[in-house]
């Protein structure tokens, strides 16, 4: 299980991101069956995303790590779901990525101010 590092000053309103040794964990709020796959928004504690797929035989999860490996331009190999299979709320883990580029993709993209 990833270790968190210390929180600073400014880490506190990004409560849906915690940075590993291993990389940064999300904790996201899915919603399957979607019309269309997109992460939405910050909703609090959790990063909002919309899959496709049904919460079936894992085609959600599949979906999911495929939406956030595109999202955050990584590979897929490098998203891992930690914990939540069959939960809606999720902590996906991005190996070996820093916070800074999660901040900068989620500015870039408008998701954040």
């Amino acid at each position: 299980m990833p270790q968190p590092q210390k929180e600073s000053e400014g880490d506190r309103g990004e409560a849906y991101l915690q940075a590993t040794e291993e990389g940064v964990v999300l904790r996201v709020r899915v919603q399957p069956r979607s019309s269309k796959e997109s992460v939405t928004d910050v909703a609090g504690a959790f990063l909002k995303a919309r899959v496709n797929a049904p919460p079936v035989e894992g085609a959600a999860n599949e979906a999911c790590r495929r939406l956030f490996a595109g999202f955050f331009d990584i590979e897929k190999r490098r998203v891992e779901i930690v914990s939540g299979l069959k939960s809606r709320e999720k902590r996906i883990l991005l190996r070996g990525v820093e916070k800074d580029h999660i901040l900068t993709v989620m500015r870039r993209r408008g998701e954040i101010a």
